[in-house]
């Protein structure tokens, strides 16, 4: 145990700094709560600046501390931001408020100290100070922190009715938006499992179709997907789906009419699958866990309605050492969950702007 009395503020934020680039292990989880202990037992008195690295450590290992623990130190999170809102650079506060975001504790007045002329003013500021001392990438960075800040508020908070208003950002950098979580080394990896993946698909939901796979699709909220699949139910198939001709619109057409769909988020009728071939950076030391990062996004997938299945590249290699017959029961086993209609299809506030 930890003497979190004992445990001064620059500590705190020494030690947090110290385990940011560690990975997840059980060992760091006492560190990590006597972290955020420290806080909690100094309500009064804690800046966020001391915190902020804290908050990222917590959400990148997705430390099990218990949610009501985790809860009231993301409320008073939230709580110091709004008052300290001046005092950190722009980039900080948009991921601490997209980290609020992703847990429901993003509150209706720091989505009005963000969403605002004046602070955007602010990091017009930033962005401008940034260029004169030569730095190249803050533009790019918080700008692109903005919009995934915007995305997560829309897909995991609706209620806030905050308008996405990111629509021509996304649309003129798309590149930016699909290679955002590949490393460079990782590229030739990934694209021999998507060829890999994009086979498969094709021989067991396909039936050697290829048009019932879309690749490189975009999401209403332009998250990036591998490839996509459409299907509806249908009692009668192997699988209690037939999948639909997703890459021919106009054979789509007719096989929405037959089948009387009106339209492709029509409540219940059609299932929107999102495959995702996840990089290995995106894992923790177990090659197993999410990062909080890579959670994150594959709950965004599941709140604009898809269907996911997330592949490994860990064990979609250990699979292929093995035989094809293990990889096909990756795909048989995501077949057995529930069929997803598109009544879970969130409501989009969109083409608004501040």
């Amino acid at each position: 145990m930890f003497d979190t009395e004992a445990l001064t503020f620059s500590m705190a934020r020494w030690l947090s700094i110290s385990l940011r680039n560690t990975e997840h292990f059980p060992a760091m989880i006492p560190l990590v709560e006597a972290l955020v202990d420290n806080a909690l037992s100094r309500i009064n008195d804690v800046h966020i600046a001391a915190l902020f690295q804290t908050v990222s450590l917590l959400f990148r290992g997705r430390f099990d501390i218990g949610k009501e623990k985790h809860d009231r130190f993301l409320s008073l999170v939230a709580s110091l931001l709004l008052r300290d809102l001046n005092s950190i650079v722009g980039i900080n506060v948009l991921e601490v408020c997209k980290i609020l975001s992703r847990y429901k504790h993003f509150t209706p007045e720091l989505s009005a100290a963000i969403f605002n002329i004046k602070f955007m003013d602010r990091i017009d500021e930033e962005v401008e100070v940034s260029r004169q001392n030569s730095s190249s990438t803050y533009e790019s960075r918080v700008k692109h922190e903005m919009m995934q800040l915007n995305r997560t508020v829309c897909l995991f908070q609706p209620e806030l009715k905050v308008p996405w208003f990111h629509e021509k950002y996304c649309a003129n950098n798309t590149g930016l938006i699909r290679d955002r979580h590949v490393k460079f080394k990782e590229r030739k990896l990934l694209d021999k499992i998507r060829e890999d993946v994009y086979g498969f698909l094709i021989s067991e939901l396909g039936k050697g179709d290829p048009r019932v796979v879309r690749e490189g699709v975009f999401t209403p909220y332009w998250q990036f997907i591998d490839f996509e699949l459409m299907a509806i139910r249908d009692s009668l198939s192997e699988n209690g789906r037939t999948f639909l001709p997703i890459d021919d619109p106009n054979e789509l057409a007719v096989f929405k009419r037959a089948h009387k769909i009106e339209d492709d988020f029509e409540a219940a009728k059609v299932e929107r699958i999102a495959v995702i071939v996840n990089p290995t950076h995106l894992y923790l030391k177990d090659e197993k866990t999410l990062k909080g990062h890579g959670d994150l996004m594959m709950e965004s997938f599941g709140r604009e309605g898809y269907n996911v299945l997330a592949i490994s590249p860990f064990e979609w290699q250990k699979m292929a050492m093995r035989d094809s017959e293990a990889r096909k029961n990756l795909i048989r086993a995501f077949l057995q969950r529930p069929f997803l209609g598109q009544k879970h299809q969130l409501k989009r506030h969109r083409h608004q702007s501040l």
